[in-house]
């Protein structure tokens, strides 16, 4: 039992040192940096560099306190960088002790800072490397991070920045031209769909692009790169709504389409029966025209349940789905419009005298509900025109002038005879 207990003390006595004191950032002092042999303070040193730029750096750690001395040593220091081609040194200098130089040294490999009773007073490293090529416009880079065995990432590390300026210029070209085609839908689609979200966004864009250029062209490339940023967002959002509003005008597009198609496919039903009624066709042709309609009517069928998708597609923020349901939807349904008219137009020709009165009525939505109801025109045939013979009207009208003429000549007679005996009589 006792050879357990001892053995168990040994282990903890050797581990006690592997394991080590956590630390924080409170047990160091502000690092000295140099950048360039310039003063660099973190968080607020903002530096750009060209691709393939030489960089000389100088990191200085130390102890915030005497009794920190103790507490940073004993312990590795592992250090990495985004630079290409690096040469580094670091020197450790120990309280009261010996100054370790290592020359050179692999930053990946990181620093040893073995465990003195006096502590660590000081550790420099010295490292030099060029920037590497981004694709990125702007893209930020560790020129030296460390990472502290116990503490993890508590001493702050040295960022700067590479600048791609082709890439730079080609993202702001690539948002002026988005800017400029979103607001050509804007423009388009005023008054006939709901464009005001696509107006407020495509404002927000405008305003950060605007900056961006402004920044850019002054060579603030760090407040250029974050307008455009903004802008890049709020033209995305604008270009998922312009799908939207797009969309929304295809529907009322393609659902006014099916609308006028409907009375038009009821008419080609009230033909089809005058002709199978009067067997005005053969039966084959009969049968050839009912196959059309029914075809045609099952494609209407399958474009109003198209008209459902589109709007809930619409409902659900799903604009680019809807855009593309949308716009083969209204392709559908104008040639479902042309193929109803062609099939009229050929069926009505074998029923001239019949014509159908329509009444249409249509619903909000995809489904158009249409009453239909015929009247026949019936031809009489009306009484031929009248022959007049002139001639025997001359003859008649002549008698019947001479007629007058005698009963004129009698009544004259008349009346002289009467006077005559008056007169007689009297004497």
């Amino acid at each position: 039992m006792r050879k357990v207990i001892l053995t168990f003390l040994v282990l903890t006595f050797l581990l006690i040192p592997v394991l080590g004191e956590e630390l924080k950032s409170e047990n160091f002092a502000e690092p000295e940096i140099k950048v360039m042999n310039k003063t660099y303070l973190p968080d607020e040193t903002k530096l750009v560099f060209e691709p393939n730029k030489y960089i000389t750096l100088d990191y200085t750690i130390k102890p915030k306190s005497d009794e920190d001395l103790k507490k940073i040593d004993g312990r590795k220091y592992y250090t990495s960088t985004d630079l290409k081609n690096v040469k580094a040194k670091y020197t450790l200098q120990y309280k009261d002790g010996a100054i370790l130089y290592k020359i050179p040294f692999n930053v990946e490999d990181g620093v040893k800072v073995d465990d003195w009773q006096y502590g660590l007073e000081y550790m420099k490293i010295n490292l030099t490397g060029y920037t590497p090529n981004v694709e990125e416009r702007f893209k930020s880079i560790y020129a030296l991070r460390i990472r502290v065995q116990d503490g993890g990432y508590i001493i702050p590390p040295v960022v700067i920045y590479v600048i791609n300026y082709d890439k730079f210029q080609k993202d702001l070209n690539d948002a002026q031209k988005k800017y400029d085609d979103l607001n050509k839908i804007l423009t388009s689609y005023a008054g006939k769909s709901n464009t005001s979200e696509l107006a407020k966004l495509l404002n927000l864009a405008g305003g950060n692009l605007t900056l961006a250029k402004e920044n850019y062209k002054d060579k603030n490339y760090i407040r250029a790169d974050e307008k455009l940023k903004f802008a890049e967002t709020w033209l995305d959002q604008a270009e998922k709504v312009a799908d939207g509003v797009v969309a929304e005008y295809l529907y009322k597009q393609a659902q006014d389409t099916l609308t006028k198609t409907f009375p038009n496919l009821d008419k080609i039903y009230f033909y089809l029966k005058e002709i199978r009624d009067q067997k005005l066709a053969n039966t084959s042709v009969i049968v050839d025209y009912e196959s059309r309609y029914t075809n045609l009517k099952n494609k209407a069928t399958q474009i109003q349940q198209d008209l459902g998708s589109v709007k809930a597609f619409l409902d659900a923020g799903r604009y680019k789905d809807a855009k593309d349901k949308a716009d083969k939807t209204l392709k559908d349904a104008k040639k479902l419009q042309t193929d109803v008219d062609n099939l009229l137009k050929e069926i009505k020709s074998l029923v001239p005298e019949v014509t159908p009165t329509v009444t249409t009525t249509v619903t909000p939505t995809p489904t158009v509900n249409v009453t239909v109801t015929a009247t026949k025109t019936v031809n009489k045939t009306a009484p031929p025109p009248v022959k007049i013979d002139w001639g025997r009207v001359g003859f008649f009208v002549g008698v019947v002038v001479v007629g007058g003429i005698v009963v004129v000549i009698v009544a004259s007679l008349l009346r002289k005879y009467m006077r005559r005996r008056r007169w007689d009589e009297l004497r």
